[in-house]
């Protein structure tokens, strides 16, 4: 380079000669390695960006499962289609409907996460922890439930039980009896009263749990609602609800409605009344809860 040059220039130089090529060694070096000194920086910068964009592909194509897409919470989940067999005296209802008539209200994708792992999990621990019984009246199991696992496993399984028989494709809603609504308005003033009061306590419950509509001691009708798994004819020595016989039930779980409604549970509990099978809830008030019997969902 410069010094084996210079070691050959044997040429005396001028003062004006040297300060010459001093400026231009200083102007060449200079030059060269600012620019290099920038080109390796951007060089850097251009590698720790393509390192993070690759990384950032790499946890999406993941979280997807192997790169399918996931355009929603109901695409990112394992969805059982159909339930498990039955372990035990009590069997799994079939649906009065399919699963996708309660849309938009309700989706598909809830609906069988619901039904076949939730409903049918309740209903394994039931069978379970009757410890292979041959028969089993599950009214009467849970009216004073002989333990924990009863209390809270043959709530869920009756619950659920009724909450499911009691919607409907939002055509066929419809409205309630006559003798249904002239006890709603005994009691409420108006069915929009009533409506407007169920969906306060159902919005209102704090945690899990379930809000009711069912006939008090008295006779006129009541709402309350239920922590967790419990029914309100329940017998409880630690008793936080009103008791009632109730006909309608609405559960306000997260499981039920978040996938499509998040945390809007005010507006999961505006459009469940779209779908209530009123048919279904005027003969449940009728024949069992007027009449101060607990209503058995199942034949039993």
């Amino acid at each position: 380079g410069w010094s084996r040059m210079n070691e050959m220039d044997i040429t005396p130089m001028t003062g004006n000669t040297k300060s010459a090529v001093n400026r231009s060694r200083s102007w060449l070096y200079g030059d060269f390695y600012g620019l290099r000194r920038i080109e390796i920086l951007l060089a850097a910068e251009f590698l720790v960006i393509l390192i993070l964009f690759i990384w950032a592909l790499a946890l999406s194509t993941e979280s997807r499962g192997g790169g399918s897409t996931c355009p929603g919470l109901q695409d990112c989940i394992s969805i059982p289609s159909a339930p498990a067999k039955s372990n035990g005296p009590f069997q799994l209802p079939g649906l009065p409907y399919h699963y996708q008539d309660l849309e938009p209200y309700i989706d598909e994708a809830t609906m069988m996460y619901h039904y076949n792992k939730h409903f049918n999990g309740y209903m394994t621990n039931v069978n379970n922890a009757l410890q292979g019984l041959p028969s089993a009246n599950l009214t009467q199991l849970i009216l004073n439930p002989s333990s924990p696992s009863m209390r809270n496993n043959g709530g869920g399984f009756y619950n659920h039980g009724l909450f499911f028989r009691i919607m409907c494709k939002a055509s066929r809603s419809e409205a309630p009896s006559k003798l249904l609504e002239d006890a709603i308005v005994q009691s409420f003033g108006t069915v929009a009263n009533m409506k407007q009061a169920f969906a306060n306590a159902a919005s209102s419950r704090f945690g899990s749990g379930w809000a009711w509509l069912g006939v008090l001691p008295s006779g006129k009708l009541g709402i309350t609602t239920t922590s967790n798994q419990d029914t309100p004819f329940m017998n409880l020595t630690d008793q936080q609800y009103q008791y009632m016989i109730p006909f309608l039930g609405l559960d306000v779980w997260e499981h039920a409605y978040y996938l499509n409604y998040q945390n809007q549970r005010a507006a999961y509990v505006d459009a469940w009344w779209n779908i209530v099978n009123w048919s279904q809830v005027s003969y449940y008030f009728e024949q069992y809860a007027s009449k101060n019997m607990v209503v058995p969902w199942i034949e039993e």
